[in-house]
């Protein structure tokens, strides 16, 4: 069709090469452009990868690699084969000198973790990492050589978000994240709201794994995924990371793990009813709680009254597992500190917050102490400084007030010595959950 305009082209099936006059140049464009508008259509852009087989990751093995290079030599009318794998991402980084590169544990239904790289596509971690717990991988199968060492290592051509079920949970879980989250979701109803329940009629059995070095493990060795289990956590932002962890870490995890928690809204509720997880990750707060065979302490509870309502959630005769150890103690700590900052801290947020000149939207708020890891403690710093006439919050703003010409302290204020109350007890009561007896004192309501 533009033959006329040509001095050469062509020469073999993959050749794209010609020969122009420069006065030809301008009609040849024009004419080339019209011929593909009308017979292109926009799939046609669309990059495609063929796949010769599905596969999981069990059958990629070196003896499947070398009856694989029988099919060598590979070229033009003899393609090297390319096989499809959906599993979860295990582990994701960024290798080379520029982080161009992606080094990668991919992990399937089959429980087999393989190494992986994808060359080139460094710039794609984050959206890789977004789908983590389900993709479709394309993949070159290789060994890889080194230091005398010979392993399999997947060659990664292309990837696609795997298979959807639509539920909330994968909404939460893959299209939110990363998430940026309000200050309620940083916080543990433990600490805002009284208990409920007391000691149970029927003393549950307990397992105690505290100081467990690898969770994850211990609840896949002692639970199955079709054994009900309820795992127990402090705030709804720890929810929705260790359920998000657990899917992708255990084998099948995205079939059978979900998470509950207060802030659920109710449509959220009526689907987490009919989705009926067999591994819910929870607070242990929210309404409508049913009662679970067993319920697994990943984080220690932050005061009685929190021991009592999670020990409620578990049926007659049904088993509690400790399985926090000094870390998740310490991470308690820094929660309650954060919810319920001392003297130093709100007047840190204080002096922090009116640099903005008397006013500040409390979404700027939120994420300027969020960066300094304290947004957590903004609804008890509104409290306080609104009880003692220093802030005014109005339509999503926070004004300050001129000081008074009284001396202010904030003993005074009702508000600040049940959060400094609150504080000690709970401090007071986690370094009890490491001590031998924790459990059956617990239940006896002792400290």
């Amino acid at each position: 069709a533009c033959q006329d305009l040509l001095l050469e082209f062509g020469g073999h099936a993959m050749a794209a090469g010609l020969s122009i006059k420069e006065s030809n140049l301008k009609a040849f464009r024009r004419r080339f452009v019209k011929i593909c508008e009308e017979s292109l259509a926009a799939e046609d852009f669309i990059p495609k990868l063929a796949v010769d087989a599905e596969a999981v990751l069990a059958d990629i093995t070196a003896e499947l690699i070398e009856e694989l290079s029988l099919l060598e030599p590979h070229g033009i009318g003899n393609p090297g084969p390319t096989l499809a794998v959906t599993a979860s991402l295990a582990a994701c980084r960024t290798i080379g000198r520029d982080g161009s590169h992606l080094q990668l544990v991919l992990q399937d239904a089959s429980a087999r973790e393989v190494a992986a790289v994808a060359f080139e596509l460094g710039a794609e971690r984050e959206s890789l990492t977004k789908q983590a717990e389900s993709i479709n991988f394309a993949f070159v199968p290789k060994i890889n050589e080194w230091r005398n060492r010979q392993t399999v290592q997947l060659h990664i051509k292309a990837w696609q978000q795997g298979p959807r079920r639509g539920d909330f949970i994968e909404k939460w879980l893959i299209d939110k994240y990363p998430w940026r989250l309000s200050p309620p979701y940083l916080i543990s109803s433990a600490l805002t709201k009284e208990g409920r329940g007391g000691k149970p009629a029927v003393t549950p059995s307990y397992l105690d794994l505290r100081g467990t070095w690898d969770k994850v493990a211990a609840l896949e060795e002692e639970r199955s995924p079709k054994e009900p289990t309820l795992i127990l956590v402090n705030t709804p932002l720890a929810a929705l990371q260790l359920c998000r962890r657990l899917r992708i870490l255990v084998p099948g995890g995205s079939n059978f793990i979900g998470f509950q928690h207060e802030l659920l809204g109710e449509d959220e509720r009526r689907e987490l009813k009919e989705l009926r997880p067999t591994w819910l990750v929870s607070t242990g707060y929210g309404e409508n709680l049913q009662k679970w065979p067993a319920a697994w302490f990943w984080q220690p509870p932050l005061n009685q009254g929190n021991f009592f309502s999670w020990a409620a959630l578990v049926d007659k005769g049904g088993q509690i597992a400790l399985l926090y150890g000094p870390k998740d103690l310490r991470a308690g700590q820094v929660l309650i500190g954060q919810v319920y900052p001392d003297r130093k801290g709100l007047a840190r947020i204080y002096s922090t917050l009116r640099v903005g000149g008397g006013e500040v939207d409390l979404k700027d708020a939120q994420d300027l102490l969020g960066k300094m890891g304290l947004a957590a403690a903004l609804p008890f710093a509104i409290g306080v400084f609104s009880e003692m006439g220093l802030w005014e919050v109005a339509d999503g703003r926070i004004t300050y007030l001129p000081v008074p010409a009284r001396k202010l302290d904030l003993r005074q204020t009702v508000l600040y010595n049940k959060g400094r109350n609150q504080r000690k007890q709970s401090f007071d009561y986690l370094k009890h959950c490491l001590e031998r007896g924790f459990f059956q004192d617990g239940l006896e309501g002792e400290n």
